[in-house]
């Protein structure tokens, strides 16, 4: 990630609004009304897997696509490092507006760890969420985060990346939430490992065998 002087056109340093979280936490409450909201993206962890399961189960019944985007932000605690943790939220903040704004009604966003998302698509395949993941690549590729420095100046952060995992769901291959992320998960790291900034479709897992 790098620096340049600040610049008027630069991406919006507030913290997200509440018009902003009020709008996704609807995109949510389609499928269950949040019982809690991450203060830099709609669901935290324990309510966006509620949720989840839930939207798998109604993809499961009606026979209707569903696919998760993992997404990580590259080489993010460089900037915890570099500017310090204030900068770091700010850069969260910027992503996030920049997923949320993505999202349709039905689609179930989270924040999963540090600087991880993840994205669940509903009636969605994977050539859709495939588009989909390059878009949300490309917009945060193109952000310009302004940021205070820990020196008490301003920064303008330019540029920030991220690797994306995509997994589409099959109720035949995934009998758990888990086995879906796990999929997302290891694409994430194929996605890193091809010099980040990609976006990696899964490989399936292998099926475990049941013993007789």
């Amino acid at each position: 990630m790098s620096a340049r002087a600040l610049s008027t056109a630069d991406w919006p340093t507030e913290h997200l609004d509440l018009d902003v979280l009020r709008q996704c936490t609807r995109c949510g409450a389609r499928l269950v009304r949040p019982r809690r909201t991450d203060v830099l993206v709609v669901l935290d962890r324990e309510s966006w897997d509620h949720n989840a399961h839930r939207l798998l189960a109604d993809a499961e019944r009606t026979g209707s696509p569903a696919t998760l985007l993992f997404l990580d932000l590259d080489k993010f605690k460089t900037v915890n490092d570099t500017y310090g943790h204030i900068a770091g939220d700010r850069v969260l903040a910027a992503a996030s507006s920049v997923l949320q704004q993505g999202i349709r009604s039905g689609d179930l966003l989270g924040r999963y760890g540090g600087d991880e998302f993840v994205l669940l698509l509903a009636n969605a395949g994977l050539t859709d969420a495939l588009r989909a993941a390059q878009e949300i690549r490309d917009a945060i590729r193109s952000m310009r985060v302004t940021v205070p420095t820990l020196d008490g100046e301003t920064a303008t952060i330019t540029t920030v990346t991220v690797s994306v995992g995509v997994a589409g769901y099959s109720p035949q291959r995934h009998r758990t939430l888990d086995r879906l992320l796990l999929e997302a998960d290891r694409a994430l790291y194929a996605a890193k490992r091809a010099g980040r900034n990609q976006v990696c479709p899964a490989s399936p897992l292998p099926q475990r065998k049941t013993l007789i």
